[in-house]
């Protein structure tokens, strides 16, 4: 938990410096957080482990290794890109 914490406080730091992505990491902080996770008792809305284990094998090829705030704020960037993108239909 303290790992995921200090992963938090690190993003928002990162977050200060490039506020256009504020609203898509809002976006994706929603999107990624378990239904009712205020009732599993965690104090954070943090994705599940097992989706943080694959989002970080297919980063680094290892799933217990965070990534950094950098990664972290390149993956925003990307989301917020794909946002812009036309719809298909």
């Amino acid at each position: 938990m303290i790992a995921t914490v200090s992963f938090a406080a690190r993003i928002l730091f990162s977050l200060v410096k490039k506020p256009h992505l504020i609203p898509t990491a809002m976006r994706q902080a929603v999107s990624l957080a378990p239904q009712r996770w205020w009732a599993s008792g965690s104090h954070l809305p943090v994705p599940r482990s097992d989706y943080m284990a694959f989002r970080n094998v297919t980063l680094s090829g290892n799933p217990d290794e965070l990534p950094t705030a950098h990664d972290a704020i390149v993956y925003l960037e990307w989301c917020r890109s794909m946002r812009a993108l036309p719809e298909r239909g």
